[in-house]
């Protein structure tokens, strides 16, 4: 929708009107604004109609009739304002106030990027539909702007540049000592510039424990107002807390970390990740704090996979030298006619209980080991996941679930087999325990490492010594470790061969297998009015732990649309939110049911007719359940869910998902045809051993088999 902001020095002409009229069209909202010619903060006033009128791919147009006026404008806003028109034939003054007299007599010089055009528009003129570019796109460099002007910096405009486009017009940055004091931007005096005060004075504190509740207080109600702010206050007051922070001194680097957090967090800003990591590298900071980030931004990027970064990546490359460099003695390769033939061990960086889905994994990959396959198997639990070693405080930080009682384990029983397990006993990746762990490997010698994850500083260092096989719990994503085996569960497209070739990657690392499932034994039996299901809807079910954080209003805009077509949501898992959706969509409680956390998935999936799919990045269990119960899917085409599912389940976005949910409901031969193929794949998905052995397989003859 373009929002046509028509400011006018007086009372509007009657040719000035025939003009805005010749505007009005079904894509364009004219919003006149008259007698502003006194009115000294003209630019102010603007920016705040633009607050009022701003929607998600609003497109701005300016029309004046001042051409002072329209230089202004264009000059301070040239990057969220889309064209600026000047009507010529009327020229109203106006009266500006500082800092704008001061800025219009500055020339323009070429470091302010103003690419784009002041056109004139007369009477008889036909206005081009050319060069409208939404200020949502990058279609052209966001520059950060400053203006010095009489000894103080001046920002206008709320753009969030990427790093490094940050630029201070009109003076030497190096005269500029306190950057965040001079900032003047245009919600002076408000409650935002309030909080950027109290900020600054806990950053000059310090980050104590003494105060540091009080700072997570504070950032909590910051979370509570900023719902309540507009598009560009919002903007403004990420845009002042990332200035905050570069300017803050090394002392402060606790709490830069967590306000670089909180920025990516509740804005999901995910370029602040790369000032993290390089904050967490500097002198002030450890080797463990280091591994502490790298969990931290491995969860989030999990969570929100539009957040994973190359940074972690970077670090984790960092963290891992730096181990290869202390333990080096201990990393020498384990001749092949050394090693125990069919002895396996087996790493995982978590064990919890048996209905945690990585868990159930990892006991399945050792029952088909052991059981199945007749190998000799050892668990080791390093409870590297998301360590507490090298804690330091964050906003909204994940602490990982633990069971201590497996500290004193030595045997671990699953179905109907017994293998010795060993669970590290403090916090990891310690230097002194991966020591001990690599001393213990070279002493029992195994044939093979396999790594349940790929969060493991273990397991990496294990691929110098063993040949190591990975399967990521994700199986979807494909980790770069030039070590080790990459087991992904799924055949790799010929454009990713290709850009991981490009990459440098060696492609014979990586294994092409099925990532299988062993599904528990439906106990109970329901009816769908037992349940508080509708008996005559078509119901969609959606399974997830963290559906709270995967679904979005893309989810939401699009799923309610196929409630015309008779369908009823049912949520599985975790939606602490769901009220709050249902406030947003009036609809969706009619058309809707969450039944929370379930023990028996399979006895809700049965009483359902098709498994829907999120953009995320893990869920393949879900869709492994629902296929059993001859449930087809619709799912994105990304992530695990779709690794299982296979192409005939996928499609591209939500648009699609839509289209094919109506299929589902209106064409049964389809359906029926589309069940069968559930069947028929669950039954590949549930095929432990023949997929293990095929892996096993290609690992002995693979290039890092020595």
């Amino acid at each position: 929708m373009v929002k046509i902001i028509c400011i006018i020095g007086k009372s509007i002409s009657e040719k000035f009107l025939k003009v805005i009229n010749r505007l009005d069209e079904d894509d364009r909202e004219i919003h006149i604004y008259e007698n502003m010619s006194y009115i000294k903060d003209v630019p102010l006033k603007i920016l705040k109609y633009m607050e009022e009128l701003y929607k998600e791919n609003t497109i701005f147009w300016i029309l004046t009739d001042n051409k002072e006026l329209i230089n202004l404008i264009y000059r301070i806003y040239n990057q969220i304002i889309d064209r600026f028109l000047l009507f010529t034939r009327e020229n109203s003054i106006y009266h500006f106030g500082s800092p704008y007299c001061e800025l219009m007599k500055q020339n323009i010089i070429p470091e302010e990027g103003l690419e784009k055009q002041i056109e004139i528009f007369e009477e008889n003129i036909i206005l081009e539909e050319k060069n409208v570019i939404s200020n949502n796109e990058n279609s052209h460099e966001k520059i950060q702007k400053y203006y010095f002007l009489k000894g103080k910096l001046y920002l206008f405009e709320p753009i969030l540049a990427q790093k490094g486009k940050k630029i201070i017009l009109f003076a030497d940055e190096k005269k500029i000592k306190k950057f965040e004091v001079h900032c003047y931007w245009i919600f002076k005096g408000t409650w935002m510039q309030k909080q950027l005060f109290y900020i600054k004075k806990y950053a000059y504190i310090g980050l104590y424990e003494s105060i540091s509740d009080e700072i997570r207080q504070f950032l909590e109600q910051l979370t509570d107002k900023i719902i309540e702010l507009g598009y560009f206050h919002k903007v403004f007051l990420v845009r002042m807390l990332s200035d905050l922070c570069d300017c803050l001194r090394e002392e402060a680097g606790e709490f830069k970390l967590l306000i670089y957090s909180f920025l990516v967090l509740k804005f999901k800003m995910g370029c602040y990740t790369k000032d993290m990591v390089q904050q967490i590298q500097s002198k002030k900071f450890t080797i463990y704090n280091q591994i502490y980030l790298w969990g931290q931004l491995n969860r989030i990027g999990l969570i929100y996979p539009e957040l994973k970064s190359i940074d972690s990546k970077i670090l984790y490359r960092n963290i891992l030298n730096r181990f290869r460099e202390e333990l080096k003695d201990y990393l020498m390769p384990i001749p092949h006619k050394e090693r125990s033939k069919d002895f396996i061990l087996v790493i995982t960086v978590q064990f919890l209980s048996e209905g945690h889905a990585p868990t159930r994994t990892v006991l399945e990959r050792i029952y088909t080991l052991g059981k199945l396959m007749g190998k000799k198997v050892f668990l080791l639990n390093t409870r590297e996941l998301t360590t507490i070693l090298g804690y330091f405080p964050l906003y909204d930080e994940y602490r990982r679930n633990i069971i201590e009682d497996y500290d004193t384990k030595e045997k671990y029983y699953y179905k109907d087999y017994e293998f010795p397990f060993y669970q590290v006993p403090d916090e990891m990746p310690e230097f002194g325990r991966v020591e001990e762990i690599l001393k213990f490997i070279r002493r029992i010698k195994p044939y093979m490492i396999m790594v349940i994850g790929n969060a493991s500083i273990v397991g990496s260092l294990c691929g110098d010594i063993v040949p190591t096989i990975c399967i990521p719990v994700t199986f979807s994503t494909i980790p770069f470790k030039n070590n080790q085996y990459i087991c992904v569960g799924r055949h790799l497209e010929d454009e990713e061969r290709t850009n991981l070739k490009e990459a440098g990657y060696p492609i014979e690392h990586i294994i092409e297998g099925t990532f299988t499932f062993e599904l528990k034994r439906q106990q109970r039996k329901f009816t769908r009015k037992q349940l508080g299901l509708p008996e005559d809807k078509f119901l969609l079910i959606v399974i997830g732990i963290r559906l709270s954080t995967e679904l979005n209003e893309t989810f939401f805009n699009y799923l309610t649309q196929t409630f015309v077509y008779g369908t009823h949501l049912v949520f599985v898992g975790k939606l602490d939110n769901y009220d709050d959706w249902c406030e947003m969509y009036p609809n969706l409680k009619e058309h809707s049911t969450s039944l929370g956390i379930q023990e028996d998935v399979l006895a809700i999936a049965e009483l359902c007719n098709l498994y829907i799919n999120p953009y995320r990045i893990g869920g393949g269990f879900s869709l492994a359940e629902s296929f059993s119960k001859g449930l087809p899917g619709v799912t994105i085409n990304f992530g695990d869910v779709a690794a299982a599912a296979g192409s005939d389940f996928c499609v591209e976005n939500y648009k699609e998902m839509v289209l094919q949910i109506k299929r589902y409901i209106e064409d049964k031969e389809y359906y029926i045809k589309m069940s069968k193929k559930a069947k028929e794949r669950v039954e590949q998905l549930t095929n432990s051993k023949a997929a293990m052995e095929e892996i096993l397989e290609k690992a002995e003859k693979g290039s890092l088999f020595f």
